[in-house]
């Protein structure tokens, strides 16, 4: 037995074998490093060949079945080592290679075995019929188990199922099936498989299995709902017998309960009888009010109750009001329901479009042909218990209102405005004209509208009948538009700018403008024009702006002024900074003037000739342009700029040796100057040098120190000087 276990344990955890072991082949000549040998013949003899596609050295080979173990120094590939295992019984053996040379332990099984039949019994005393929940008992009585052997139970009511071990067989299994799990009967199967079963399982079926359960007691009344004075119901057994095709076929019992509803003091019961057949009861209650019924109903799994409601209610009453008269064709008919309320409620209004659900609330409908028509309506509350009413009404021709009217649009007013009657059928006219004025003539007097906006004309008629129809039209005063702009200052050859200041209502915007500029141009569609007049004088601007329906126009006097002539001359127009520029202006008809020297920051004068001064802190020629800005006194303007040069000035400087000194001194100058190209020296002695570094000798023959003033003068290509003096001692 301990064997078996070991069996079962390997094929779960699966073969061990490290990996410098060699293969096998097994029962089916495949190699493997976890080979097993199988014999399906059962008891008796069997034999394994142990065969590798390897060599290896010594080995020892234990076959599991107590024998001596087969010990050799090598084993050459491919060389059959055949074993013999007899036993009387279907066994396993597990067979463990070990090659201590290659650290191998390498186990396979052998297995005696038949394949396994599955077989299911009841117990002595057992049931294959119950009243759910209950719980049933299987043997599991299958034959040739192995240890390879595993068993499945499906019990047949969707549990999952059970898988147990050949230990399983022999053994009593039990199995609870609750309420509802089974339809009447089922079966029960079990799946046995061992490794002769070669993925073939033995299949064993017990069946029928009858799980029972109670009745679904039930009542069926001829009628939930009954009107006073119907009070009398018929009640019907209408009870499900569980599972009676299926052999549940115990003698049922009934028990009705009534209630004590004749105030007898006690409950009206019709005691246990069996059933089928079950004769209907006929109860008759003694008025408006709602009843209870019990059924009980028992089986050989118990009893269940079904207890219904009935009732008895006052019969509805059914009524309608209908409007007075005149009923008109085309117009809406309310028709208020005063049938008792609480119920449910159809209507026809008989143009043969039957029946309609509605609620309780008045019904509004309106008839478009004349004639006669009756008016039904239906009060009820489930089967038979209704009340009906019926109306007869008759439905007039309506006359037909109608008219026409000219002018219907206008602006700021609309005046004149004439309406001639189109009415059919009509005996008598009302109109309102939307202005405050009424009248009751067919011809009526021609209206005026000053109001802006929207006027609704009615026009009632009625036909000798009395019936009424109204006619409505509409007229629409607009506001014109405000015609405004605002003009640039204008001046000869100049461009100015019109501006539209124009307004208008939301409901009537401005749509198009058109610009006429008095001076014989050719006009502008614009909104916001640019013109330039050619010559002085006063024109008239004409600006006319058009909604969809309204204009408006506006003129103005406009004067262009004439254009002054910006002049100016310039002395010097170059020269060394500092430089100081004299403006002589020769503008004319300007009366002010704005001059711009050209300078950072800037620098400006409102002089009529001024004088400016120019520096230069550079080492180059600088070239400011001056601009003078000429104005008139009506805002015209010219301009006109003209440039100077303001010359860089060269920087003077030197260095000298040997100073101060004895005399005889020779001295040596170097000049450091910049920006000059000419170069002048005294010495300060008399003598004097054009040479760019000179050099000068001192001679003093008193008997005191004399100091000589150097001068250096540099002069740039422009012309510009500067000067610097050292001291010679």
């Amino acid at each position: 037995m301990n064997k078996k276990l070991l069996i079962v344990f390997f094929f779960l955890a699966a073969f061990f074998a490290k990996a410098q072991c060699p293969q096998v082949f097994d029962y089916l000549g495949n190699l493997s490093n976890k080979p097993y040998w199988i014999n399906c013949a059962g008891t008796g003899t069997s034999i394994v060949n142990f065969q590798s596609n390897t060599g290896w050295g010594a080995y020892t080979i234990n076959w599991g079945d107590g024998s001596p173990n087969q010990v050799a120094g090598s084993y050459v590939a491919n060389t059959i080592i055949p074993h013999t295992y007899t036993t009387a019984s279907t066994d396993t053996f597990i067979v463990t290679l070990m090659i201590p040379s290659l650290s191998c332990t390498m186990t396979g099984i052998a297995v005696m075995e038949k394949p396994v039949n599955a077989s299911i019994q009841i117990p002595i005393g057992g049931v294959t019929q119950a009243c759910a929940p209950a719980t049933l008992q299987f043997i599991n009585s299958s034959t040739d188990v192995s240890a390879t052997t595993t068993f499945t139970w499906n019990f047949g009511d969707g549990s999952p199922q059970v898988v147990y071990s050949y230990t399983n067989a022999g053994q009593t299994v039990s199995h609870t099936y609750s309420v509802g799990t089974v339809n009447c009967q089922t079966a029960v199967t079990l799946m046995a498989m061992n490794y002769c079963s070669f993925g073939n399982p033995t299949t064993a079926n017990f069946n029928p299995i009858q799980i029972y359960d109670k009745d679904i007691a039930a009542i069926t009344p001829d009628a939930f709902l009954k009107c006073f004075p119907n009070t009398t119901f018929t009640f019907t057994n209408t009870t499900t017998r569980n599972c009676l095709a299926q052999g549940n076929t115990f003698q049922r019992q009934e028990e009705w309960h009534f209630g004590d509803h004749w105030g007898r003091g006690y409950d009206s019961i019709i005691p246990w009888r069996p059933w089928p057949p079950s004769t209907p009861i006929t109860i008759t209650y003694p008025g408006i009010g709602t009843y209870s019924v019990m059924l009980r109903d028992s089986n050989a799994c118990g009893v269940t109750s079904s207890i219904i409601n009935v009732s008895i209610i006052a019969a509805p009453i059914a009524n309608i009001l209908v409007p007075p008269n005149p009923l008109c064709q085309n117009s809406p008919i309310t028709f208020t329901n005063t049938s008792t309320p609480g119920y449910f409620y159809k209507w026809d209004f008989g143009i043969g479009a039957g029946f309609v659900n509605t609620s309780y609330s008045p019904q509004t409908f309106t008839y478009t042909t004349p004639g006669t028509y009756t008016v039904k309506e239906v009060v009820y509350f489930g089967s038979g218990c209704s009340d009906t009413v019926k109306k007869v009404i008759t439905i007039l021709s309506r006359p037909t209102a109608s008219f026409l009217y000219s002018p219907v649009t206008g602006c700021n007013t609309l005046s004149n405005v004439t309406f001639t009657d189109a009415s059919t059928s009509a005996a008598a006219w009302n109109w309102n004209f939307g202005n405050g004025n009424t009248s009751t003539s067919s011809t009526p007097a021609a209206q005026n509208y000053t109001a802006i906006g929207v006027s609704v004309i009615n026009l009632t008629v009625t036909a000798a009948n009395m019936c009424t129809h109204t006619a409505t039209g509409s007229v629409i005063v607009y506001q014109s538009p405000v015609a405004a702009f605002s003009p640039t200052s204008a001046c000869v050859g100049s461009i100015t700018t019109f501006t539209d200041l124009s307004t208008a209502a939301a409901s009537n915007t401005i749509t198009n403008w058109n610009w006429n500029f008095g001076d014989g141009s050719p006009s502008s569609l614009l909104q916001n024009p640019v013109h330039t007049f050619t010559a002085t004088g006063t024109f008239t601007v004409t600006l006319a702006v058009n909604s969809a329906v309204c204009s408006n126009t506006l003129a103005q006097i406009f004067v262009v002024n004439v254009k002054p002539t910006a002049a100016f001359t310039v002395n010097p127009i170059s020269g060394c900074p500092t430089l100081t520029v004299n403006f002589t202006n020769g503008s004319s008809n300007a009366t002010s003037f704005l001059w711009d020297f050209g300078t950072v920051p800037t620098s400006t004068s409102n002089a009529t000739n001024p004088v400016f001064n120019y520096t230069n802190s550079t080492a180059s020629t600088i070239t400011p342009t001056i601009t003078l800005n000429a104005f008139t006194g009506a805002g015209c303007s010219d301009r006109i700029t003209h440039s100077i040069n303001v010359f860089a000035r060269p920087v003077a400087s030197f260095t000298c040796n040997n100073a101060p000194g004895c005399s005889p001194l020779p001295v040596t100058f170097t000049n450091t100057s910049t920006g000059g190209t000419i170069y002048n020296w005294d010495f300060g002695d008399g003598h004097t040098s054009i040479a760019t570094n000179p050099s000068h000798t001192y001679t003093n023959s008193t008997l005191f120190a004399i100091t000589y003033t150097v001068q250096l003068v540099v002069t740039s290509p422009n012309g510009c000087k500067d000067t610097t003096k050292q001291f010679i001692t």
